[in-house]
């Protein structure tokens, strides 16, 4: 590439480094990039459907933009309603963070090329405007209508709010613990996070931009705008990727490096850098080639050259979303970075390439990229709702067709309503005007219905009832809105579950230890296991038989399940809401279960256990819910277990480490003869309607079912013993 893409070098341009001062106009409302964003779906400035006509204050629009967005927001769509097709999909939020960087960017350096200053009022107003109204709009129609529905719908509904309107949803899920693809039951507005980090660079980025395009003005040695402005936006970009390398690791969620402003800043900052070193209007310069003896410049060299790279970078995002998992190590090791490299050349090449771009832009992707904001808002809550109210399980999982299709579709009604009757609008008259007409439009509606000369026939049909219908609109929402904010329960019904399994287990060891006050001391009261005392009893008695007769006696048959007082259980959250069930089955046993524990933190629970002395014969894991099991960690559970019997619990989740869980647990049990499996995943499979409806934690009916299986793996492992 010559320097006719590329500033030259990073921008020697009199007219952006060092513009001449004039009079700010007044308007400041039309961007002069076609396709300048906002909000965490960027590309709507441009309300038309048709490209609008050059003006001195308006550049023709960018063809090929809209297609990464329509690319981004499909991503998006596919991950949240159908996860296990595209684990990855939540790479499209980064193609999005590119996009914006690059389009704010732009904006705010083309104004201080043509004025000599940024406005930082007119910028903040026009993003206000373009982002508030349809996020206003989807906020207050899906908390009314959560207050309707009520139940999990409404769990933290006042925080989420807060965090909707101050645009802080991101750090709010960071100072309450929630997990972006971990959570129990799904915050109805957890999309927002992405909205929040952009509003928070929109916020930031301009002071910055304009402090450097004031040093650039004073003259300040070696300082261009251009110049200063792409070193300052690689060296944050980089700068904020080591530290989100640096803070992730492999044994906790990954939520805070995913969540925060300060470790996912590098999309937005690789954006900002294409806008400081590449001119929107460059067309791209090959060296010069030559075909054959003839001379002429290959310009079939040249054009597939482009579509290779283009084709590469296209592949690099499709390929994260079915090859990088959220739960996989290598987003936050540098996959995400990867991704926002590669959208940022797809953006160059587009920029360079506009009479290719607007070939491949076809009507339907077009369609899709201009209505991505309101896509993005409307799709979560509703997916949400709709698997409430169908009494599917959450959305975040693979949801039933029926949920499926009723989310689609209310989705892409919405969105394309929204776009229509409030965002477009607004985009073309401004916010106060529309205000002012909708205002009117609804006085006169209840003008007609209440006319002093009354009304009468087809008149009080046709004139009464869109007031009625307008009132009764207004009336229920805010009674919606109220009665969410009133009702919003303290736990969701799977922690409800939770939590009655783990007081279940507090009320057996409190009768434990009152019965174990009552009896004499014995050597449990010197930190052995009562297990071991039943153990030894049984053994001098057969013994003590032996020797009366003096005749060999054989030995009494084994059980054929053991005592719950010879097993050590220790889980996760599903063993949690299991516990009744297993109490109820093998009572006596010794549970020791956390929620979000991970099989990682299994090897020291079990040395722990030994060493005081309270680790019994048969030793059950059931922690592949949480995290990936690796062989290493089983084998340091069998060396830390001695030669007791361990049973392994598969796990069941649609989560994408689950299945390899199960296959280093199976492989275990192959491998190891003290190793057993209790394949959980195989006994609920068929019977999942006894789970709730995260698809993971089981109800009172499948507690049993859990507990059965562990049981019936004890007894092959007693046989086995």
């Amino acid at each position: 590439m010559a320097s006719s893409l590329f500033r030259t070098p990073l921008s020697t341009s009199p007219e952006l480094d060092n513009p001449k001062p004039t009079p700010h106009p007044g308007s400041g409302d039309k961007s002069s990039l076609s396709n300048a964003p906002d909000a965490a779906r960027p590309g709507l400035d441009s309300p038309s459907d048709e490209p609008p006509a050059p003006t001195p204050s308006r550049a023709p629009r960018l063809h090929g933009l809209d297609s990464l967005r329509a690319i981004a927001v499909v991503m998006v769509l596919i991950y949240h309603f159908l996860p296990s097709v595209l684990p990855g999909g939540y790479v499209g939020v980064d193609v999005f963070f590119v996009l914006s960087g690059f389009l704010i960017t732009s904006l705010l350096v083309q104004e201080w090329g043509r004025t000599g200053a940024i406005s930082l009022g007119n910028f903040w107003k026009r993003r206000a405007r373009r982002i508030l109204p349809a996020l206003t709009l989807m906020v207050v129609s899906v908390t009314a209508v959560s207050g309707a529905v009520g139940g999990d719908a409404l769990l933290n509904i006042g925080r989420q709010l807060v965090g909707a309107f101050t645009f802080s949803s991101n750090w709010l899920d960071i100072a309450f613990d929630s997990s972006y693809a971990g959570q129990l039951v799904p915050a109805i507005f957890n999309n927002l996070w992405s909205l929040a980090v952009e509003e928070q660079f929109y916020v930031l980025w301009p002071l910055v931009v304009m402090g450097l395009a004031f040093l650039a003005s004073r003259g300040v040695r070696r300082c261009t705008l251009m110049r200063t402005g792409a070193t300052v936006s690689i060296v944050v970009a980089l700068a904020s990727l080591a530290l989100m390398i640096s803070m992730f690791t492999s044994t906790s969620d990954a939520s805070r490096v995913y969540l925060g402003t300060d470790t996912h800043l590098f999309g937005l900052m690789i954006g900002a850098f294409v806008a400081f070193v590449v001119r929107p209007d460059a067309q791209m310069r090959w060296p010069k080639l030559t075909w054959g003896p003839f001379g002429s410049p290959a310009r079939e060299v040249r054009l597939l050259s482009t579509i290779v790279l283009a084709s590469s970078c296209a592949l690099v995002i499709v390929g994260a979303g079915f090859f990088l998992p959220f739960d996989s190590a290598v987003p936050f090791l540098g996959g995400l970075f990867a991704v926002d490299i590669a959208t940022a050349v797809l953006i160059v090449l587009f920029i360079s390439n506009q009479n290719q771009a607007q070939r491949i832009e076809v009507a339907p992707v077009r369609w899709i990229g201009q209505r991505s904001y309101g896509l993005y808002l409307w799709h979560w809550p509703l997916v949400v709702l709709a698997a409430q109210i169908m009494q599917d399980q959450n959305a975040g999982t693979d949801i039933e067709l029926g949920t499926f299709a009723v989310s689609v579709a209310l989705t892409f009604g919405l969105a394309a309503l929204s776009f229509r009757y409030v965002e477009k609008p607004i985009l073309d008259r401004g916010l106060i005007t529309c205000l002012k007409g909708w205002s009117i439009q609804a006085a006169a509606v209840l003008r007609s219905a209440f006319p002093p000369e009354g009304l009468s026939g087809k008149d009080l049909v046709f004139k009464l009832a869109p007031a009625v219908v307008l009132v009764a609109t207004i009336a229920l929402t805010g009674v919606g809105v109220v009665s969410a904010l009133v009702h919003q329960p303290e736990n969701s019904s799977v922690s409800d579950s939770i939590q009655g399994g783990q007081a279940a287990l507090d009320k057996a060891a409190a009768e434990a230890e009152s019965e174990s006050s009552k009896e004499p001391a014995g050597p449990a009261s010197q930190g052995e296991d009562p297990a071991d005392g039943d153990r030894d009893k049984g053994k001098d008695s057969a013994e003590g038989k032996d020797s009366e007769e003096g005749k060999p006696v054989a030995p009494a048959p084994k059980p054929k399940t053991p005592s719950g007082k010879q097993v050590t259980i220790i889980g996760d959250s599903v063993t949690l809401a299991s516990a009744p069930g297993i109490l109820e089955a093998l009572p006596g046993a010794k549970v020791d279960a956390e929620e979000s524990r991970m099989f990682s933190a299994a090897p020291k629970i079990v040395k722990d256990l030994e060493r005081k002395g309270q680790l019994r014969d048969f030793v059950v894991i059931s922690l592949a819910t949480n995290g990936t099991v690796r062989p290493s960690e089983i084998e340091a559970v069998r060396k830390a277990s001695g030669d007791r019997q361990i049973i392994l619990v598969t796990g069941h989740a649609e989560r994408s480490w689950v299945k390899g869980a199960n296959k280093a647990i199976t492989k275990a049990a192959e491998k190891y003869e003290n190793v057993h499996v209790a394949d959980w995943n195989k006994a609920i499979a068929k019977h999942e309607k006894e789970l709730a409806r995260d698809g993971i934690h089981p109800g009172i009916e499948g507690g049993e079912r859990y507990a059965k299986t562990v049981k019936s793996a004890l007894a092959k492992a007693n046989v086995a013993r």
